[in-house]
């Protein structure tokens, strides 16, 4: 029997269902991706599919390999940026499960609906069944993840310079500066020295001993904490032109906020940056 599969066909419905895996692969590993990466790694994925559909493999293995170690390492690359490479593996991980869930759900969802298992309208009927399964699933269990420990990318403008990161978004994160009573977001040095000059990076690095006499190149702020790893302690603390947090037409902005600069590492696996404070979020 021939079969006669139309390639433009084929890449739309596997851009569908990659648009879908990746939807939910972001939301089970907490990280927001936007609609313009989301796009660009499921057009990669689809292109792959294709590609092995006009040029198959016939080893099993070496079909898998090229399929979830190769194009799933690319999707996930474009579809999430500033990835650590420690976090590949696990990323890719998460989306060969994500997908075999995703084709069980197609199947399941095409014999309960009598529709071809690739049909267009089970792909828009898997496609809304699982967006309101995963919807709810957050909602009931980890909508309070998603504001509790959610990661969002930040963008930080200070004066004529900008550098971008990630923030954890913590709710436990309620530092204040001293005087105005202003929000507080603590920031890895090594991400925002950029933002300063070289003699404002010299005094920031020997703070609090450095400018007894008032003299700072900046106007730094003693800002008091009581973790990071100590009982307690006191960070230079720095008021940014403004921070925005999220991408896209999410994204939220915040003036009159301060950076608290930490000479350590905020994160294990390099995954954030910044911690964001408890009003900002995106």
């Amino acid at each position: 029997m021939k079969v006669i599969v139309y390639l433009d066909v084929f890449f739309l419905l596997n851009l569908g269902m990659n648009w879908l895996v990746l939807a939910i692969h972001g939301k089970i590993l907490r990280r927001k991706a936007g609609w313009v990466r989301m796009t660009l790694g499921s057009v990669l994925g689809a292109l792959g599919a294709c590609a092995l559909l006009v040029i198959p493999i016939h080893n099993d293995v070496a079909a898998f390999l090229v399929q979830y170690a190769v194009i799933g390492y690319a999707m996930v690359r474009v579809t999430y940026r500033n990835l650590p490479i420690r976090s590949i593996s696990r990323y890719i991980l998460a989306l060969y499960v994500v997908t075999v869930f995703t084709g069980g759900a197609v199947q399941f969802i095409g014999e309960a609906l009598g529709v071809q298992r690739s049909g267009v309208l089970l792909v828009v009927a898997c496609g809304f069944f699982l967006y309101v399964a995963v919807r709810v699933a957050m909602w009931g269990w980890g909508g309070a993840v998603k504001k509790e420990a959610a990661i969002y990318e930040v963008n930080i403008q200070f004066h004529d310079r900008t550098v971008t990161g990630y923030g954890y978004y913590d709710t436990g994160n309620l530092l204040k500066e001293p005087i105005s009573g202003s929000p507080v977001i603590i920031a890895e040095y090594e991400s925002v020295k950029e933002l300063f000059s070289e003699d404002a990076r010299k005094e920031i690095a020997v703070f609090p001993e450095y400018g007894e006499d008032g003299a700072y190149a900046l106007p730094l702020r003693f800002i008091p904490y009581h973790s990071l790893g100590v009982s307690e302690g006191v960070l230079p603390g720095i008021e940014v032109d403004g921070v925005g947090v999220g991408e896209g037409k999410g994204r939220r902005w915040y003036e009159g906020v301060y950076l608290a600069v930490y000479k350590g590492s905020l994160s294990v696996d390099k995954s954030y940056q910044f911690i964001l404070h408890q009003e900002c979020s995106a």
